[in-house]
């Protein structure tokens, strides 16, 4: 099962910053909330959050209000400070504690956007200002600071956060301290108070609306494994924000056989996902993204924007129009599955593109041959596929993969109610979708 949030060996805090824009002003206000489920307190006004740490304890504590009015906008060419978010820090570790920030507009970890309810029109993005840009496009930065008030400590090490820099789209280092001090009870004596702030840039050709940007903080305490595990990860794309190297760990931190719900942020549906005895990550449910769906590629496996389809499967076959069929579960064409990039009856090459959440794409043929030894934990079920408009073979279950073994047909994964075999389907007919884990290049 999942964890609501992302916990690096602390605590998470989540800071929102909301900016209405009435007339050239902007009201800022601050929120966060707390999870029922891990017990984690994402902060609201000023609550403390502690997690055990080697004898003692570290605590991340949000100490400020709302926000509160920043003053107006110039033409759109000045930014505005918006109110900040103040923690104390104390940790009672011998090597000190570092803080961690990533974007996380939306609810989607990695998304540094500010988010306007009035939709993509809106022209919001992420980046430092740029008073002189010609668009003077709407966006937000983040610097930290030594915190005003309160207990004296360690002095922080901002790095390249001391002045003002883009909001991180993976996991940064934006503060750090040196080690703490314990009276002889085992009390922390020594910590600190930082003060994350910001700056917006709404553009005088910005439509009045709410936007909303966030950003979650995580304190990390220097024994602490400072990569993410599955079961901080709320959505499958979750993963796509992530390094190869923090996916392989991920990957090798599972174990095998053993189900992780996720949910797809591109319509809340929850999958079961594990790691299969080939050790790569499975969908172990069919996916079920709906006919009439606009998928993009901030969220799918995909380079331009695609619509699923919603000609049915029962009105017959076809190679260049899309089509789908859902009763309980959900039957693709492959002109549909492949995002509409493979719609012909010529096209042999491993398909790149397809309808799979972003970070997760179509297994091979190869990848899919290797799991037919693990029927038992693949959550395999039956149920057919389309071909003519007519349900067939309703006995068994048929999933696509990426690899094409003609000109007409593709290699499918066959399950016959006990043993799994490799075979092939033509493209035209609609089967299920099981997607893969990616390992993203680089690190």
């Amino acid at each position: 099962m999942h964890k609501k949030g992302f916990v690096i060996g602390g605590v998470l805090i989540v800071a929102t910053l909301a900016a209405v824009v009435f007339g050239g002003g902007v009201f800022a206000a601050q929120t966060c909330t707390t999870d029922s489920t891990t017990g984690v307190v994402t902060c609201t006004n000023s609550v403390t959050a502690s997690v055990t740490v080697g004898i003692g304890a570290c605590t991340f504590e949000r100490s400020d209000g709302s926000g509160t009015y920043n003053g107006v906008l110039a033409n759109g060419a000045t930014p505005i400070s918006v109110n900040g978010s103040t923690f104390e820090t104390k940790c009672n570790d011998g090597g000190g504690s570092s803080i961690y920030a990533i974007g996380y507009s939306n609810d989607q970890l990695g998304v540094t956007d500010l988010i306007s309810s009035l939709g993509s029109d809106s022209n919001i993005h992420t980046g430092v200002y740029d008073s002189t840009a010609s668009t003077h496009d709407s966006s937000w930065a983040m610097k930290m600071q030594t915190g005003t008030g309160g207990y004296s400590g360690a002095v922080a090490d901002f790095g390249d956060f001391a002045d003002f820099q883009e909001v991180p789209d993976s996991y940064t280092l934006v503060a750090s301290y040196p080690s703490s001090t314990l009276d002889p009870t085992g009390v922390v004596t020594a910590g600190g108070r930082i003060q994350a702030v910001y700056q917006a840039y709404a553009s005088y050709t910005q439509p009045a609306g709410t936007y909303v940007g966030q950003v979650k903080y995580t304190m990390v305490h220097p024994n602490s494994v400072d990569v993410p595990t599955l079961n901080d990860m709320v959505y499958m794309q979750d993963l796509a924000n992530l390094t190869s190297t923090d996916v392989a760990n991920i990957v090798d931190n599972m174990t095998t056989g053993t189900s992780y719900t996720l949910k797809d942020v591109r319509d809340d549906t929850s999958y079961n996902i594990a790691k299969l005895g080939d050790g790569n990550v499975w969908m172990i449910s069919n996916l079920a993204i709906a006919a009439g769906t606009a998928l993009t590629s901030a969220s799918s496996n995909i380079s331009t924007g695609y619509t699923i389809p919603t000609a049915d499967l029962t009105s017959g076959d076809s190679y260049t129009e899309g089509r789908t069929h859902n009763d309980g579960t959900t039957w693709y064409n492959y002109c549909a599955v492949s995002a509409g990039t493979v719609c012909d009856d010529t096209t042999t090459t491993v398909t790149e593109y397809d309808i799979c959440p972003a970070g997760w794409r179509l297994p091979t043929s190869t990848e899919q041959s290797g799991i037919i030894g693990y029927a038992t934990t693949a959550g395999l079920v039956i149920g057919g596929y389309y071909t003519g408009g007519v349900l067939t073979d309703p006995s068994s279950g048929y999933w696509w993969s990426a690899t094409g073994s003609s000109a007409t047909n593709r290699s499918v994964l066959t399950y016959d109610g006990s043993a799994l075999t490799a075979t092939s389907l033509e493209k035209s007919s609609g089967a299920f979708v099981r997607c893969i884990l990616k390992i993203p290049s680089g690190s």
